[in-house]
This record gives structure tokens, C-alpha cells and sequence, in this order.
């Protein structure tokens, strides 16, 4: 059990540490592009390329970093690795069109996609998944996926990805909060002390709003914290064989916290409600 508890307070130590750095360096208007590829050189000299952005390596590091989570939680009780990996395939093939369409829906916004959406299409298939793979996969490859313990796998997993994904919205400035200034009481007094500020008017929050070098609410840091102390605290249960606890807290934290977070944005959210 000791290792279990190591793990965690190390997984904690990391996470921590990424917040720490991207809270200091992200919102600076240089870390916002990684590279740049050529692609056509134009007559006066300059050149047409296509960008990477930081935004997108750290958002596909979050989405590894919560599968080695999730393998690794399978793998505590027993489950082979290509179990996991089929179920993550499936969900994969159902959420990946459904951030679009549930943006399209609940938006209004056709060139978008939503992580929300794609959770809560994801959270009602799983079990479903989980049933289709054993009764097919499962008695041809061996194996059987315990409905508890693959849930919880799943919904622990997400809090970790979702918190170290806003690393990503540091870099490009989305998902961004309001004014300090708009804020009142407490909540005012706290943020002034510790807001973010971006730079670049290339960041969404500089070109869709209009808030560069200003003061904002730190919701992406927050979300992170939030986040990533209850991936901790229910992967602790998770370890500690309180299965179904796990998957519920961490279900209803990460629904609650979706919404609750969205008193303190400022961005666009589109057309829906």
C-alpha cells in the first residue's frame, strides 16, 4: 500500500510542477507557436507554412498522459493492456465525432469542437462499450472487463487529462476568464492578488475579446488544481478498492465542475444555451 501512496504523491508532485511552470510561461506571447514548416515561398520573399502550435502538442501530452493513467489503473487489477486499448479505440471512434456534433448542437458553432461534449458522450456509451467488449472481444481474446473498475479507470483518467489539457489554453489563450474588474467582494480581492495576464495578438483572448495585458480571473489554473487534486483523491480510492466510489465522485465532480467553471469565463461559448 505504501507504493500505491508513493505513486500518487509523485503523480501529484508532477502535476503540480507542470501547473507551476505553465502558470509562469504560457501566457507570454513567444509560447504560443512551437515550430513553423515551410510550405511555398511566395514572389517578395516570404513564405506560406503551416504552424505548430503548443497548444496542440500539449493537448495530445494531456490526452497520453491520462491513457498511461487509465492502462495503469486497468493493469492494478489485473486487466491486459489490449483490453484497455480496445475500449479506448471504441471510445475513441464515438467521441471524436461527438465533439463536433454536440458543438454544432449545443452551440451552434460548426468549426469547433468540444472536450464536454465529447465526455458526455463518452461517460453515457462506456458502460455499453464495456458490455459489447466482453460479450465479443472479451471471450475471444481472454478477458472481461469489470464494469466498476473500468468506469472508475476512465473517469479518474479524465480528471487527470482534463486538468493538464488547460495547459493548453494557457498557451493560446482560450477558455480564458473575465476581468478581475467584473468580479466583486472576496472573489475580487483574491484575484487581484493572483490573476493571469496574456500577451500576443495572436491569443484567442486578444482577438476575440480583447483583454490582452489585462488582469483576468485564472480559471484555467484553477480548473487544473481543482482537477487534478480530485484525480488524486479518487485514485486513492480507486487503490483502495472503493471502485464504485471512485467512478462516482470523479463522474460528478468533472460534470459539476464543467459548469461551475463557466460563471468565471468570459469567451464566446456560441450561439446555443
Amino acid at each position: 500500500m505504501i507504493g500505491n501512496y508513493l505513486f500518487i504523491a509523485l503523480l501529484g508532485i508532477f502535476c503540480g510542477v507542470c501547473i507551476w511552470w505553465g502558470v509562469r510561461v504560457l501566457p507570454k506571447e513567444n509560447w504560443q507557436f512551437f515550430a513553423s514548416i515551410p510550405v511555398k515561398k511566395q514572389d517578395d520573399g516570404t513564405w506560406d507554412a503551416v504552424n505548430i502550435t503548443w497548444y496542440g502538442l500539449l493537448l495530445s501530452s494531456a490526452n497520453v498522459f491520462a491513457a498511461m493513467i487509465f492502462f495503469v489503473m486497468l493493469g492494478s487489477v489485473g486487466k491486459p493492456f489490449s483490453a484497455g486499448l480496445l475500449l479506448l479505440l471504441s471510445l475513441l471512434l464515438i467521441c471524436v465525432p461527438a465533439s463536433s456534433l454536440v458543438a454544432r448542437i449545443v452551440e451552434r458553432k460548426a468549426a469547433t469542437l468540444t472536450i464536454g461534449g465529447a465526455a458526455f458522450v463518452g461517460a453515457i456509451a462506456a458502460p455499453f462499450l464495456i458490455i459489447l467488449l466482453n460479450r465479443f472481444a472479451g471471450k475471444a481474446m481472454g478477458f472481461e472487463l469489470p464494469i466498476a473498475q473500468t468506469l472508475a479507470a476512465c473517469a479518474v483518467s479524465f480528471l487527470f487529462g482534463e486538468g493538464m489539457g488547460r495547459l493548453s489554453c494557457l498557451s493560446y489563450g482560450c477558455c480564458y476568464g473575465k476581468p478581475v474588474e467584473e468580479t466583486r467582494g472576496i472573489l475580487r480581492r483574491l484575484f487581484e492578488k493572483v490573476p493571469l495576464v496574456f500577451h500576443g495578438s495572436s491569443k484567442k483572448i486578444s482577438y476575440a475579446s480583447g483583454l490582452e495585458g489585462r488582469k483576468v480571473v485564472p480559471i484555467q489554473p484553477i480548473t487544473m488544481i481543482a482537477c487534478v487534486s480530485f484525480g488524486m483523491i479518487t485514485l486513492l480510492l480507486f487503490a483502495e478498492g472503493y471502485f464504485l466510489a471512485s467512478y462516482l465522485v470523479a463522474s460528478v465532480f468533472a460534470n459539476f465542475w464543467r459548469v461551475f467553471s463557466e460563471i468565471f469565463r468570459a469567451d464566446f461559448r456560441g450561439g446555443g444555451k
